[in-house]
């Protein structure tokens, strides 16, 4: 038991062993409760706009021409996301069309 205080030199620190939860209970500093009626916060109305995502119908034109730029140099790092922000593409569709 490394970094264990086993040893007191302190007499006015008492250490008893406690046997049982009731006494661990009993013995324990009781927890700070914060009045909740006094840290009420006040919700304010929501007027957040639904969101408007629209299925993005990508051609078959634009993902022919990601394969065959993925194709030319297929061993450059980080050509998908090269490749996709020129064709105005979402990263993870083109993700799904190396596949």
């Amino acid at each position: 038991m490394e970094g264990v205080l086993t040893h007191v030199d302190d007499p006015s620190i008492v250490l008893e062993t406690i046997t049982s939860r009731q006494t661990y209970l009993g013995v324990k500093r009781p927890e700070k409760f914060v009045e909740q009626s006094s840290v009420k916060k006040q919700s304010k109305p929501s007027k957040l706009k639904p969101s408007v995502k629209l299925y993005n119908n990508d051609s078959d034109f634009a993902r022919e021409m990601f394969i065959d730029r993925m194709l030319e140099n297929p061993q450059e790092r980080g050509l998908v996301v090269k490749v996709a922000r020129d064709l105005n593409s979402n990263y993870r569709t083109a993700l799904r069309w190396w596949k």
